[in-house]
């Protein structure tokens, strides 16, 4: 029986961790998806702003 309940503790530990390191992904890619989306929003307003100095130079 003591077996059993070492076996059954293992296990649930075991699941914790996997559910713990596919939530550490998900939200790294989330983050990192955000950052490039940022990223690319600034390059673009950059650009669009550089574009707007030269026409008006």
């Amino acid at each position: 029986m003591q077996k059993m309940k070492q076996s059954t503790e293992l296990g649930e530990g075991m699941i914790a961790v996997f559910v713990a390191s596919i939530i550490g992904a998900s939200t790294a890619i989330l983050f990192d998806s955000l950052i490039t989306q940022t990223g690319t929003a600034l390059m673009v307003l950059r650009q669009d702003h550089v574009s707007k100095v030269l026409l008006e130079s």
